[in-house]
């Protein structure tokens, strides 16, 4: 749908404190690098040089939600992560191509639902809109893991689904992208885990929990080699700016 001449699309998500939006689209080239241009992109990215450019971005596309002077609020202060999040972290993304008339009908939802804020951390979390999305062009092709989740949505079970559906479905131009973090001084982006795993896998939560519960430890680990040993990113292309500056391609991913 979208012009000759135009980037490809958008990233749309849900946060939490944008004031009382409940999701964004951001251009994807912004949503990634913060700018339109590849050539702007910094071969080395610095928390002063990324905060400069997503400042830029705020007062372009975001001024009239987060004004001047209110953008460590605790209100809007995830404004930021509608752009560059490159800069923060590696980026997945899963493709199945749509025809236009499945996009004329996500555009029609969309823009007859009220954007106004719906964030709860078990029941509409950001991964919770991500199933959603997908699920609007593919009914029931996303559901939350009740067992390694522990029926939580979680990102990685998102990337999981869709990947099962595409193996279903062989002639839906399936892709998947390994868009790198960008090079420089932030820290570095830190593995996509599901429930059981994240638990198991994350010491200082093991630790504590070796110690004074020492049976859960044992029950995450069976969670995990029962059903949360799914790995990310298997079969990746990887994917910079350039792919993003070319004709469209219609697809429908998550972050």
């Amino acid at each position: 749908m979208c012009e000759a001449g135009e980037a490809q699309g958008v990233a749309i998500a849900r946060y939490h404190q944008i004031g009382d939006i409940d999701w964004v689209a951001s251009p994807i080239m912004q949503f990634l690098y913060a700018t339109d241009r590849p050539e702007d992109i910094p071969a080395y990215a610095t928390a002063d040089s990324v905060w400069e450019m997503r400042q830029r971005y705020r007062r372009r596309y975001m001024l009239a939600i987060v004004p001047d002077g209110t953008e460590k609020e605790k209100a809007t202060n995830e404004w930021w992560e509608t752009v560059g999040v490159a800069y923060n972290r590696k980026v997945w993304g899963y493709q199945i191509a749509t025809s236009r008339e499945q996009d004329e009908q996500f555009v029609a939802t969309m823009n007859s639902r009220p954007n106004k804020h719906l964030y709860h951390l078990k029941k509409t979390n950001c991964a919770d809109f991500a199933a959603e999305m997908v699920n609007l062009y593919f009914p029931g092709a996303v559901h939350n893991d009740r067992i390694g989740d522990f029926g939580l949505m979680t990102p990685k079970e998102v990337a999981r689904c869709v990947q099962a559906y595409a193996k279903e479905h062989p002639f839906s131009d399936y892709r998947v992208l390994e868009i790198p973090q960008v090079p420089g001084s932030l820290r570095r982006s830190r593995p996509v885990r599901g429930g059981a795993e994240a638990g198991l896998k994350t010491k200082r939560y093991l630790f504590t929990l070796a110690v004074i519960q020492p049976e859960v430890p044992i029950g995450l680990t069976v969670l995990y080699l029962w059903h949360g040993r799914w790995k990310i990113g298997e079969g990746a292309e990887l994917a910079g700016p350039e792919n993003f500056m070319s004709p469209v391609e219609q697809a429908v991913g998550t972050k």
